[in-house]
């Protein structure tokens, strides 16, 4: 019992010295820090939207919107290709990441109303399920614009 308490004051001595206040250094966010983020959660999600391609593929009804899902998931699926591109820290693909979030803000931002309108009784399902999705795209392009403001211009120069 003894030796367990002086083990204990041995490793958390340093952070018991009577009260006084310990100044951690904080890491600032740099852009590059964002990027690999954004290309991080692109990554995944096409990992997630190629990973379903064989049940879409080997189902036992193949209808139209069976289809639809197949055609839509192997799109998002080329997001995989794009994250990869921004882990590696290409600057290209961080323009087309923001071209292509740009566009799928917008064909949310046009599609829901429109659907809402021809369909209206099954539409709050759709906003429901959209909505998460929706939030994601508009984090990640706030996230990717932000990590090429000015702020992070000055910093990378320095």
């Amino acid at each position: 019992m003894e030796s367990g308490c002086t083990l204990a004051l041995i490793f958390l001595g340093p952070w018991l010295n009577s009260g006084a206040q310990r100044h951690v250094p904080v890491r600032r966010v740099s852009a590059r820090d964002i990027q690999v983020f954004v290309g991080g959660a692109l990554a995944l999600s096409g990992f997630y939207s190629l990973i379903r391609v064989p049940f879409y593929v080997f189902s036992l009804t193949h209808d139209m919107a069976l289809l639809h899902c197949l055609f839509n998931s192997i799109i998002a699926g080329l997001s995989l290709a794009l994250g990869i591109a921004n882990l590696v820290g290409n600057p290209r693909a961080l323009r087309l990441t923001k071209i292509c979030l740009w566009l799928e803000v917008v064909a949310y931002v046009i599609f829901v109303p429109v659907y809402y309108g021809v369909f209206p009784s099954p539409s709050s399902h759709l906003v429901e399920s959209l909505a998460p999705t929706w939030i994601v795209c508009v984090a990640l392009l706030w996230l990717t614009s932000w990590s090429q403001s000015q702020r992070f211009q000055v910093e990378t120069k320095v």
